[in-house]
């Protein structure tokens, strides 16, 4: 059970990681990410909803993310954009350093960014406590087809290969995380997740459904994987 749930927070924030992005465009498929999300609201099998709000500033950059219970801000400087997570009045700061052209580059947090010619997130890597936490993501057609990530410390050796398939509709939903490199092109079909956890395997496999409103943007996302279903409706600004 412990790596079950394991794998379901890798899982989540290897979605995270493929999903979020910006407005840019790829000089080979011309896609233009124009809707931004005002909120999302995820209900999972357990039926508790779980409601995210967003607000960015006169650049389009995402400045607040807020829960019932976390707010999350972004501010942003020429040489180093500053998170802080506040949590019940706990306060939990990174610090990233970017480009010129903002794009993270590292963070306070040990974390290494790098990106391809075409401006997509190709390796996320730790550096910190004599570890080893490396995520390489192969990119085509604008899209993450696989992301392959390898944790190793002293007590474990843990390689999660996730893969991915595409629909046709492009995905206009906007974070304003253009600082994280582009996001996906198109919105995913299936997801399938393997984990090898010091010699154990486990695997989850997920398709994607989607409603849309008269202007082609997502209105409903489901996920499911047998019978557990995760479906989060999206306002917009």
């Amino acid at each position: 059970m412990r790596a079950k749930h394991h794998l379901t927070s890798i899982i989540a924030f290897i979605v995270i990681a493929a999903f979020l992005g910006g407005c840019h465009k790829d000089a080979s498929v011309i896609v233009t990410h124009t809707s931004k999300v005002k909120s999302e609201s995820t209900t999972s099998p357990s039926g508790i909803p779980y409601t995210v709000t967003y607000t960015y500033d006169s650049s389009g950059r995402q400045v607040v993310s807020q829960t019932d219970t976390v707010v999350t801000t972004y501010v942003y400087g020429p040489d180093t954009i500053t998170k802080t997570i506040d949590l019940a009045n706990h306060f939990y700061v990174t610090k990233y350093a970017v480009n010129a052209a903002g794009m993270i580059l590292s963070d306070s947090k040990f974390y290494v960014y790098n990106y391809d010619n075409n401006g997509y997130l190709s390796t996320l890597s730790y550096t910190g406590n004599g570890n080893y936490d490396s995520t390489v993501y192969t990119i085509s057609g604008g899209n993450v087809m696989s992301a392959v990530l390898h944790q190793v410390d002293s007590g474990t050796n843990n390689l999660v290969t996730t893969t991915y398939t595409y629909m046709s509709n492009t995905d206009s939903r906007n974070y304003g995380m253009s600082c994280m490199g582009k996001q996906n092109n198109n919105l995913i079909s299936t997801q399938t997740v393997t984990q090898v956890i010091n010699g154990s395997t486990y695997s989850e496999s997920y398709t994607y459904t989607y409603s849309f409103d008269s202007q082609g943007r997502v209105t409903q996302q489901v996920r499911s994987s047998g019978t557990a279903m995760y479906t989060t409706t999206y306002t917009y600004y």
